[in-house]
C-alpha cells in the first residue's frame, strides 16, 4: 500500500495517520513515563501502565493542544490509542460527506 492511499479504518492518508500516531507515542512515552514500544494503534488506552490521574492529565493535554474533546471516548473500555489518534485527525480534517 502506498503512503498516498487512505487507511480503511480512519479514512486519512496513511502518512498523516502514521505521523499522528508517532506523535501520540512520543508524547505518551514522555509524559506517562512508559516505553514507546508498549504503545501501538491497537493498545487499549485503559490498559496503558499508568494511574488514572496520569491518564486524565495526558488526555486533557491532548484535548487542549488539539482543540478536541476526548474524555468521553477515552474512558470507553474498548477505545484504543489508534482510536484517539483517529478522533484527533477527524477534528483537524472533518469529512465533507
Amino acid at each position: 500500500m502506498s503512503s498516498a492511499e487512505k487507511c480503511p479504518r480512519c479514512g486519512f492518508a496513511n502518512v498523516a495517520a502514521q505521523q499522528m500516531m508517532d506523535e501520540f507515542k512520543q508524547r505518551a512515552s514522555e509524559q506517562l513515563k512508559i516505553p514507546a514500544s508498549t504503545i501501538g494503534a491497537q493498545t487499549l488506552l485503559l490498559e496503558l501502565p499508568v494511574d488514572s490521574l496520569g491518564l486524565v492529565e495526558f488526555v486533557t493535554e491532548l484535548e487542549r493542544d488539539h482543540n478536541v474533546s476526548l474524555l468521553e471516548q477515552a474512558w470507553s473500555e474498548d477505545v484504543t490509542c489508534g482510536d484517539i489518534v483517529r478522533i484527533v485527525l477527524q477534528s483537524k480534517n472533518p469529512r465533507q460527506d
